[in-house]
């Protein structure tokens, strides 16, 4: 059933775990009944998908999971503050969790899609802070760096984009960290520092 959800062959995982859950007891019950909902989403079925989750928003071993994929099924649905409010939440409650690092990508994903890009940077500013070495941390760099440049801080902007240069060596936006860290420094009137990154631009 795993390996079934794990290909993305919800329909049949679905099924799978609907019959684990009828044998089974303690934590594999539970489980198989966070995997059923979260088939649902999957599916399309977000109202479902966010009944089955319910009974594990409070009192379960895997609540920051069940209460990501019951915010993400609010979305879904189109209930914009409440999803934005239940983010927060879960990311307040369990900042130290892979679960709170996906919140705040698709939340800063969702304030761009809705042209609230302010907020979007201060989210990814956010993301880049508290997971700086996450799989999403080259992204957030990028989105947070630019922002600033784009609004005249440009020695945040540096910040943002030398730091990233430095610890994703080999991301696909480190010629742009790096162009555009030498430009704010120019902008920001730090010459002998942007010639220094002009440099380092060249040398790559």
């Amino acid at each position: 059933a795993e390996r079934l959800f794990g290909a993305r062959r919800y329909a049949a995982a679905r099924e799978s775990f609907e019959l684990i859950g009828q044998a089974a007891s303690g934590d594999d019950r539970e489980l198989a009944a966070l995997r059923v909902a979260e088939c649902d989403h999957y599916l399309g079925r977000h109202q479902d998908a966010r009944a089955g989750l319910e009974p594990f928003l409070e009192k379960a071993s895997r609540k920051a999971e069940a209460r990501f994929f019951y915010l993400t099924a609010t979305r879904a649905i189109g209930r914009f503050d409440e999803y934005v409010q239940r983010a927060r939440n879960l990311v307040r409650e369990f900042p130290d969790s892979s679960w709170a690092q996906e919140t705040l990508n698709n939340l800063g994903t969702h304030h761009i899609l809705q042209d609230e890009h302010g907020e979007a940077a201060t989210v990814f500013a956010e993301l880049y802070e508290a997971f700086p070495k996450g799989r999403h941390a080259p992204r957030a760099a990028w989105k947070a760096g630019w922002w600033a440049y784009k609004n005249g801080r440009h020695a945040e902007a540096a910040r943002f984009f030398e730091h990233a240069a430095a610890a994703f060596p080999r991301s696909d936006y480190r010629p742009s960290y790096l162009y555009w860290a030498a430009r704010a420094r120019e902008q920001a009137g730090d010459r002998a520092g942007a010639a220094s990154v002009y440099r380092i631009v060249h040398a790559d």
